[in-house]
């Protein structure tokens, strides 16, 4: 009986140094098989434009597939609540915005995961500024302008956005907050919808990306005001930052990767270092450009805190201006 414990006493002394062992050469092949990259927002978009070129670059890096699949709906939250309960193995990742991990949680009265418990940072990979234009019958010309025609005219502004929670929704409640004034927000299901109405001057100004939004200020339809990003934007030149038009407004869009929280750190490691290779790639560069957006590079540490420091920042803005969904 003693020989045979002593056996069983060796054998699983054997399996538990053996376990670490393989664990890490697994992660080492890291990745065997195909990789998902899901998209929590619909085909088009920036998102997931962004998204699928960092997927078909770690294609490319990695020796196996990464396939880009849309799960769009509820801001983001269906995609990110379905990743958060994916195996933490480094076969599921998303794609993740500043409105699913920094607008969510506050404007969200019930979510079925936490952004912050629940995925893990793995790589920011892009940042986008957006533009206000006003329709162009709108007698105003600049920022100060539209503020005292606000304050002279209460009520009469209206703001489009391309739905609750969305980063022109939320650069327009910031914009009434620091500015003082009131605008009432009209949320579309798109950008194009909300950009239809504003043209046809059904309602007064927008927030958005500026490459959507340039044939329209080229044309004269739209007067730009002012940029939300800390420097001019490349493809409008001559169109203020707020800050530099008198407000104290910086707001930029950004974008990133994330994992089920509980993926090795191993294997985020490797995905952080193969993104920013792509992010950092010619390819990258020509796409961006364009778009008028810039590449982010990030350890995932870095963007974890990021994360951490964009929610305490516009929990109180979502807060104050009473926006919520059930």
């Amino acid at each position: 009986m003693t020989k045979v414990k002593a056996a069983l006493a060796a054998t699983l002394a054997l399996a538990a140094f053996c376990t670490p062992l393989t664990m890490a050469q697994a992660q080492d092949s890291y990745p065997t098989k195909p990789i998902r990259l899901i998209i929590p927002f619909p085909p088009g978009g920036f998102n997931d434009v962004v998204a699928r070129h960092v997927a078909n670059g770690l294609s490319e890096r990695l020796g196996q597939p990464v396939v880009a699949e849309n799960r769009a709906g509820a801001n983001g939250n269906i995609a990110g609540d379905y990743v958060a309960k994916s195996p933490p193995d480094g076969y599921v990742i998303t794609a993740v915005n500043l409105s699913i991990l920094a607008i969510n949680p506050a404007l969200y009265a019930r979510m079925n995961f936490d952004v912050l418990k629940d995925l893990a940072p793995v790589a920011g990979t892009a940042q986008v500024n957006n533009v206000l234009v006003v329709n162009k019958n709108l007698p105003v010309n600049n920022l100060a302008e539209l503020i005292a025609y606000a304050k002279q005219n209460p009520g009469k502004l209206t703001f489009a956005s391309s739905g609750n929670g969305t980063s022109p929704h939320i650069s327009g409640e910031l914009l009434k907050q620091k500015a003082g004034i009131e605008a009432v927000h009209i949320p579309y299901k798109s950008a194009g919808a909300a950009q239809t109405d504003v043209l046809a001057g059904r309602v007064s100004m927008q927030f958005g990306n500026i490459p959507n939004l340039i044939s329209a200020i080229e044309s004269g339809d739209f007067k730009p005001i002012a940029v939300t990003g800390a420097e001019r934007s490349k493809l409008l030149p001559n169109v203020p930052t707020f800050k530099e038009a008198g407000l104290d407004m910086t707001m930029s869009v950004w974008f990133g990767i994330s994992a089920p929280a509980g993926t090795p750190k191993p294997i985020i490691d490797k995905l952080n270092r193969e993104i920013n290779a792509v992010l950092e790639s010619k390819a990258t560069a020509n796409l961006l450009d364009p778009l008028d957006a810039t590449a982010w590079i990030t350890t995932p540490e870095e963007f974890g805190a990021f994360i951490v420091d964009q929610k305490n920042l516009w929990q109180p803005v979502i807060k104050a201006s009473g926006a919520t969904i059930d």
